[in-house]
């Protein structure tokens, strides 16, 4: 099985659109940012992709909605409000024939240029009060490298599952914004914090582990190290 990535950009449910040849080789296709499929797109995927063995779908662990701080898994109660669940069970009922189906539900995304140490992020100035800012900078939140997304995206094809399947993809350790900033820059304080607006919660990770598959940044200290060394803290 070949997993070398390539990108085939630009293409949306708009089936009418044609897909290069070099598509007739892919056997596996990701798909981010997730989009509303047709059941056009669906017939189009297994015209064009004729070798077509697994879609996958990036999606977010943000469709759990608020669960007051406790572990949630792939099996929890999900928002029927979220946008992303319409997507999911769209991608469902209107997959291709004899094509697996991986959900991945992403925690937050960082890495180089998108993290605490990015300059734009880094010096933001609060717009809070420092008591909300504070209260806020506290709540935990979950999150994954980059480089650890990317991974798993290319070992969920292979993994022994049911035609449909969904996997949270996080790291091992949920923490506040302040936790990581005070790690980067142990002289903040948490008034210094932007406010969240991530509802309480922790996400399992068990699943997407047993695969198997190790993450090579298990919590934000080992991925801020690694972000530290290509982007210096002025």
């Amino acid at each position: 099985m070949d997993l070398s990535p390539s990108s085939i950009a630009g293409y949306t449910n708009n089936a009418s659109k044609p897909f290069p040849d070099a598509a007739k080789m892919c056997s596996h296709v990701v798909i981010t940012p997730p989009i509303l499929p047709t059941p056009d797109l669906a017939n189009s995927l297994s015209s064009h992709f004729p070798h077509l063995e697994t879609i996958s779908i990036i999606s977010s662990t943000g469709v759990y909605g608020d669960h007051q701080g406790r572990l949630v898994n792939e099996n929890s109660e999900t928002s029927s409000a979220h946008p992303l669940m319409e997507i999911e069970q769209s991608w469902m009922d209107n997959r291709p024939p004899n094509v697996k189906l991986r959900i991945l539900r992403s925690a937050g995304i960082y890495g180089p240029g998108r993290s605490v140490l990015t300059p734009r992020t880094r010096n933001k100035p609060s717009t809070t009060s420092r008591r909300s800012s504070s209260a806020s900078s506290m709540t935990i939140t979950n999150r994954i490298h980059v480089h650890d997304l990317a991974r798993f995206i290319l070992k969920a094809p292979a993994t022994e599952a049911p035609t449909v399947d969904i996997f949270n993809c996080s790291d091992d350790e949920p923490a506040s914004r302040f936790d990581v900033l005070k790690f980067v820059r142990p002289e903040t304080t948490a008034a210094e914090t932007e406010t969240s607006k991530n509802p309480l919660k922790l996400v399992d990770n068990r699943k997407m582990k047993a695969a198997p598959f190790a993450l090579k940044y298990n919590t934000y200290r080992e991925g801020m190290q690694s972000i530290e060394q290509c982007l210096p803290l002025n």
